[in-house]
Order: structure tokens, then sequence, then C-alpha cells
């Protein structure tokens, strides 16, 4: 008997330290879980790095793609902050008599090559009111021709403005301006 209690005690002091070793382990897995994911938040995680920074000055052209099928003078000036972009973007009808000038507060974000900006605010307007501007959004894709960078995409306009301005769009295409 006293062989079999042996046994025993050996068996049950074995079972006692994988018990503490699996329990120490499984504590000290959720606390480095809890840690990890305090220190990154999600939106860190699923958002990839940028590939390009197209901080800078832009200028090009862009065309309505209805009606008088249009093509104005376009300037962009982004601000880049990791995948984020603000900016200013200047645009002048000069197709219309006078000519319209207007400067335009946006913000969007970088993803791949792809880029993806949109007018928040009419800063300045010249020779027109509000309510005949649409504010637009903006889709274009990076590219380098010729060791030119360039930006070549679409826009539309945004929803929920004045009647008209969610059935127009036309095509955007920016060239890199040296610093």
């Amino acid at each position: 008997m006293r062989g079999q209690w042996s046994l025993t005690q050996e068996t049950l002091l074995k079972w006692f330290l994988a018990t503490v070793l699996l329990s120490a382990g499984i504590i000290t897995g959720m606390r480095f879980a809890e840690n990890s994911n305090s220190a990154v938040e999600p939106s860190f995680i699923l958002e990839e790095a940028p590939r390009i920074d197209i901080s800078g000055e832009w200028i090009g052209t862009t065309t309505e793609d209805y009606g008088m099928e249009a093509r104005y003078d376009y300037r962009v000036v982004f601000e880049q902050d990791g995948n984020s972009l603000t900016g200013i973007l200047y645009l002048t009808m000069s197709n219309y008599e006078p000519a319209i000038y207007s400067e335009t507060r946006l913000s969007g974000r970088v993803q791949g090559e792809t880029i993806l900006y949109w007018a928040e605010e009419i800063l300045v307007l010249e020779n027109a009111q509000p309510d005949q501007m649409c504010l637009a959004q903006t889709t274009v894709t990076f590219e380098t021709v010729e060791n030119q960078d360039i930006l070549v995409g679409t826009w539309e306009g945004q929803p929920n403005q004045q009647f008209g301005c969610d059935s127009i769009s036309g095509h955007t295409m920016l060239t890199r301006q040296p610093e």
C-alpha cells in the first residue's frame, strides 16, 4: 500500500505542477494579449502603411462628362499624414464669361496606389453663387510615366446637395510639380 500512496502523491504533485504551469501560461497569455491590444488601435492594424507620398502641388485639368463637356484648369495642394490627406483645390472654369474661380478645402485618404479625396467646403468663390456649385469626390490612381508622377481618375458630384449634383461626373489628370 505504501508504494501505491507514494505513486499517488507523486501523481498528485505532477498534476498540481501541470495545473499551476498551465494557469500561469494562460494568465501570461491573457496579459500579453491585453497589453498588445491596448498599445495598438485596431484601425492601425487594419490600415496599410502608405506606399506613396503625394504631398505637394499637382496641376492639371478636370473635365465634365455631361452637358458642354467642359475642361477646367485644376490645381491641388495636398498635405499627407500617414494615409490621411488634407489640402486645397483651386479650380478655374475659363469657359464661362466671366471665368468662375473657386478654392475648396478637401480631405481624403491614400489606399495603396489609389487616392480618394472629397471637397469639404468652398472657401473662395468668384463669379458664381454657392448654389451653382457642386462639391465633388475624386478617385485617382498614382502612376509614374517617364519619371513624372501623375494622378489619373474620375470625379462625381457628392450626393445630398442641390438638385443635379449626384448625376454629374468627369475625369481628372494631375501632374506633380517640382518643389
